[in-house]
């Protein structure tokens, strides 16, 4: 089932915004979150860690004729958890698609990813270790257009960092802002 998710995350973040769209505008944006998670790495079941993420991106927002925009970013992100004497911190760098619906003000937005990540983990009474490997997402929210210019987001994420030594599942909640220019 991981694969399946991860091979469908890769399809939707390689699919470029002009193959889909037949009309429309091209908005370069940057973006930042910042957001609250909860993440049970594979290895280390009785573990519960909680932390904060954040995140800047550089992207490109289509807007479309028909009732939904396209966002192509390329993404870096950090985040780190910890609980019972224990740490992760993973460092990643995703290529993300995300489709907002409506022209209102409010418009809610579902997306996928696909990167790679460096994931440190510092168990209790282990020794600590690093990895590489592939990092795939998720993610679900709503934008909330401040202006012309400004766009605020809060989103929900579910993030896996897959490598040889551990895997790392991850919750999260986001708050964050986009300006178009």
């Amino acid at each position: 089932m991981k694969k399946t998710i991860a091979l469908l995350a890769v399809a939707a973040a390689l699919i470029p915004a002009a193959a889909v769209a037949e009309q429309g505008q091209l908005t370069p944006y940057l973006s930042g979150k910042l957001g609250f998670i909860y993440s049970v790495p594979e290895t280390f079941r009785n573990l519960d860690l909680i932390g904060g993420s954040a995140a800047v991106a550089i992207g490109v927002n289509y807007q479309h004729h028909l009732d939904f925009n396209i966002r192509q970013e390329i993404e870096a992100g950090y985040a780190v958890a910890g609980g019972n004497h224990s740490s992760v911190q993973t460092l990643s760098g995703m290529a993300n698609m995300y489709f907002d619906f409506g022209h209102h003000r409010l418009r809610p937005y579902v997306g996928a990813g696909l990167g790679i990540s460096e994931v440190y983990m510092n168990p209790k009474n282990v020794t600590a270790y690093s990895s590489f490997g592939l990092n795939w997402g998720l993610y679900a929210g709503l934008n909330y257009t401040l202006g012309r210019y400004w766009i605020a987001d809060l989103g929900l994420k579910y993030t896996e960092a897959e490598t040889k030594a551990i895997d790392v599942p991850t919750w999260g909640i986001t708050l964050g802002a986009r300006t178009r220019f």
